[in-house]
């Protein structure tokens, strides 16, 4: 069995890509996957999607 990994955001807002993943957000936000995946649902945090791919626009977090 393969060991798990957890991509990381990097710690400063600047060093963040202008878009990122629910996943990077999570990790910034110190929130799990699910939860971020909950705000997108209910509205509460705007997203880009691209196909099946979900963006979150790196000025959503100072939101939250």
């Amino acid at each position: 069995m393969k060991p798990r990994f957890r991509r990381t955001a990097p710690t400063q807002f600047e060093k963040l890509p202008d878009l990122v993943t629910p996943e990077e957000a999570g990790a910034y936000l110190r929130l799990s996957k699910n939860a971020v995946y909950a705000r997108l649902r209910d509205g509460s945090v705007d997203s880009i999607r691209f196909g099946r791919l979900i963006r979150i626009p790196k000025s959503e977090l100072l939101k939250k």
